[in-house]
């Protein structure tokens, strides 16, 4: 780059930082949008503030940080946090937090998972001694609000006959 008098211009390290990397999928719970807006700051270094949002208002979020795969803490809030990275002199991101500065290359962003989608299928027992067994199918899904559901049906090889279904008590 050129300045006015025809002489370059450095382009500062501190202003070519990318945004951070964004981890998913670690299965530690819900896997929550994060935004980054990149800014320059005055002594034209660069800042990426990078924000966790849950999807479900009043839940907790974790941001987590990391560098090389290494677990650098976590910041928690509810339902939004946000966090300044600023590009140093060596071009890579950098979080303050507490008063300890360290070199962030990656972040994650996670919510509990709610307790109605962590369920397993009921167990269910055939045989009460009452008519013929028949195949009882389980099919999972997932309602409007993302909590698990489990359809039970049975079939008759016969239409007209009768279908007994007893429920005492399902514990998910």
């Amino acid at each position: 780059m050129r300045g006015p008098g025809g002489g370059d211009i450095p382009v500062l390290a501190c202003a070519t930082c990318p945004q951070v990397a964004v981890s998913t999928g670690s299965g530690v719970g819900v896997d929550e949008p994060i935004t980054q807006s990149v800014t320059t700051l005055p002594n034209g270094c660069r800042n990426v503030a990078v924000t966790c949002t849950s999807r479900t208002a009043g839940t907790e979020v974790n941001l987590f940080f990391s560098n090389n795969g290494v677990d650098l803490g976590t910041a928690t809030a509810t339902t939004m946090i946000t966090r300044n990275l600023v590009c140093n002199a060596n071009g890579e991101l950098q979080l303050t937090e507490n008063g300890v500065t360290r070199e962030i290359d990656e972040i994650e962003c996670i919510s509990a998972a709610p307790a109605c989608t962590t369920c397993t299928n009921p167990t269910l027992v055939t045989g009460s001694g009452i008519g013929v067994n028949r195949p009882v199918m389980q099919t999972r899904g997932t309602d409007t609000n993302g909590c698990a559901t489990v359809a039970i049906s049975c079939t008759t090889p016969a239409a007209g006959d009768d279908i007994f279904f007893f429920v005492c008590s399902i514990y998910f």
